[in-house]
């Protein structure tokens, strides 16, 4: 039995949906004929109703990745669904009914305990998926969010149901039944709606990024202190931040130039005032080699890149930057987890 946790349950069925004929946004979206941007997949992806002190958000062009990334059909797989785990994923694709090796686009929006993915690529869901009605089906058993672990499975491994949807061929799923329906009919405005992703989309776009990677939220850098009492925060001794203007959006995106990868980093500001001053404020602090927080490893952003062009765009700021002996892709996820400080404001 399910813990149920609220919202839509679902007993067993074998009656799968018909989303193609039931929703009314099913004009708009066609596989075949779907090309990576990463605005294209910011406007498929569904923010989260439930508020997170970070939302973490990933697009990929996975023909383009594997073969500059060296990720494997099966990696592609687990970060389309958010699998955890190494080795064979044969259990999870037999219960989506499709292959690794079919995914062509893949993004999600991580938000514990909501998730939502999109998937493009010859692919459809496993016809024995419960129907819900309304072009929704579910992989598993209970209510919205509910933990079964009884019904552990590779794909669901803490049991909760996994809700899907088919619309043109682009293939969608959640564990929130709301954002499904929400995303099939039009209803819920999507990531790409926000000026703030869509600023930064273009900009990625224009420069030909196939891999690009959100992290939505806090960047105080008080923010891992704000538990401490006002006695214990008095004795930790904060070096000064570099970039005084707040921004709540950072993104990198992965390119290739000229035969070598690459990535843009982006900072997100109130405004565009904010950002012009910005400029100045993140080229010192790519070269400021004390962390923000105490005992970390000393290191910089130019300890893993050089920057080759940094500006404001609109209220966003946009570091075109080269990897140095020590940079690989995603080091900018790994300054974040430490507080260095390109990546906090006062």
């Amino acid at each position: 039995m399910s813990e149920d946790s609220g919202g839509t349950s679902v007993a067993s069925s074998s009656s799968p949906p018909s989303p193609s004929t039931e929703s009314e946004a099913s004009e708009d979206r066609d596989a075949a004929s779907f090309e990576f941007t990463v605005t294209a997949m910011l406007d498929q992806l569904m923010p989260p109703a439930i508020p997170n002190d970070r939302v973490f958000v990933d697009v990929y062009d996975r023909v383009a990745a594997a073969d500059a990334l060296a990720l494997s059909d099966a990696d592609h797989f687990r970060r389309a669904l958010g699998i955890p785990g190494t080795g064979s994923i044969d259990e999870a694709e037999a219960e989506t009914g499709w292959g690794a090796e079919t995914i062509r686009l893949h993004g999600s929006v991580e938000s514990p305990p909501e998730r939502f993915a999109v998937v493009v690529g010859p692919v459809s869901w496993n016809e024995d998926a419960a129907d819900l009605g309304g072009g929704v089906a579910s992989l598993g058993e209970g209510s919205d969010f509910a933990r079964n672990v009884s019904a552990r499975t590779q794909l669901r491994p803490i049991g909760r149901p996994l809700r899907v949807a088919d619309d043109g061929g682009v293939l969608a799923a959640s564990s929130s039944t709301d954002l499904l329906r929400g995303w099939l009919d039009g209803s819920a405005e999507p990531l790409g709606n926000d000026d703030r992703f869509s600023t930064v989309a273009r900009a990625f776009d224009e420069r030909g990024v196939f891999q690009a990677a959100f992290i939505d939220g806090s960047f105080d850098v008080d923010r891992r202190f704000e538990d401490l009492s006002p006695e214990r925060r008095a004795e930790i001794d904060l070096p000064e931040v570099p970039i005084k203007e707040t921004f709540d959006l950072v993104a990198y995106g992965v390119v290739e130039r000229d035969g070598e990868l690459g990535e843009v980093i982006a900072w997100v500001f109130a405004d565009e005032g904010a950002a012009s001053r910005a400029v100045d404020q993140i080229i010192v602090a790519a070269s400021a080699d004390q962390p923000a927080a105490p005992g970390r490893t000393d290191h910089s952003l130019s300890t893993f890149y050089e920057i080759i062009d940094i500006v404001a765009s609109g209220r966003a700021v946009i570091a075109d930057v080269a990897y140095t002996d020590d940079g690989a892709p995603g080091s900018v996820t790994h300054l974040i987890n430490v507080d260095d400080l390109a990546f906090v404001h006062p």
